[in-house]
């Protein structure tokens, strides 16, 4: 659990990027002064699948699963979590993640992982569809 002067601030990269880059200046003013410091937590589409393969990685390329360490946080009432809104990933976000894992961190690997990944989970969803349907 963070210091209790620390508040947790999530990085997203949906279409509510602009609040996430437009409140934090706005928190951090209004603080000001106070000892709080926001920690700032990486729970982009890139984040997320980068947290989701730790072991494909270098040290210095891993990153924490922020999403599952914040779930756990919030049973805590000492928590202090600012998440705003996002949403599921589309099309376009994947390619741009694909894309990020491609350039500017070098790791090509993860894109047949991820899309290996991505076609399980879509045989196991058209399976469970399917059984819900004959029901």
């Amino acid at each position: 659990m963070p210091e209790s002067s620390q508040i947790i601030y999530t990085k997203t990269d949906e279409a509510p990027a602009l609040a996430t880059h437009s409140l934090l200046p706005i928190l951090e003013a209004f603080t000001k002064g106070s000892g709080i410091q926001f920690e700032k937590w990486d729970i982009s589409l890139t984040g997320r699948i980068i947290a989701n393969f730790p072991d494909k990685l270098t040290e210095e390329q891993q990153i924490p699963d922020y999403l599952t360490i914040l779930g756990n946080l919030c049973d805590d009432p000492k928590a202090n979590i600012i998440k705003l809104p996002n949403i599921s990933a589309s099309i376009p976000q994947l390619k741009g993640a694909i894309q990020e894992l491609q350039e500017k961190r070098g790791m090509m690997f993860l894109i047949t992982q991820m899309i290996h990944q991505m076609q399980y989970n879509k045989i196991y969803l058209i399976a469970t569809l399917k059984s819900w349907v004959a029901l």
